[in-house]
Order: structure tokens, then sequence, then C-alpha cells
């Protein structure tokens, strides 16, 4: 199925965004001198509320992708 793939790479280029975002933090966060401590917390949450967002993002496309699975098996069965 063409579709099965296309939301395997949406998903792999969601883990990919995580991966790079989380890279990108950590190098910010060295860059820093002498970081404040809420400062380091307040940046903590962002990166947490973006990771929260991509895999909520992730868990619906593919609960969706699954959803038309099984309407498209429906019909075909009722058909048959």
């Amino acid at each position: 199925m063409l579709a099965k793939e296309d939301v395997n790479t949406y998903i792999a280029g969601v883990d990919v965004y995580l991966t790079c975002i989380e890279t990108d933090e950590k190098a910010a966060i060295a860059a820093l001198e002498d970081p404040d401590p809420a400062e380091l917390k307040r940046r903590d949450e962002v990166l947490e509320k973006k990771f929260d967002a991509a895999n909520d993002e992730k868990a619906l496309v593919g609960e969706q992708f699954n959803l038309q699975v099984r309407a498209y098996n429906a019909a075909r069965k009722a058909a048959e």
C-alpha cells in the first residue's frame, strides 16, 4: 500500500525532526555561560512540549490511517 509507505515516511521524518531539535537544544545549552536553573527548566519544558506535540501528531496520523484501512477492508468485505 502506497499510503502506508507515506505514513511511515512521515513518522520517520518526525523522528528525524525530534532528534534534530534535541541536538540543537543541547548545543544551545552548552553555549550558555552560567545558565540560570530557571531558564534551563523553561527550555526543558518547551522542548518537552515540542516532543509531546510531535508524538501526539504521529499517533493521530497513525490512528487516522488505521481507521481508513479498517473502513476500506469493511467495505471490500461487504461487497463480496
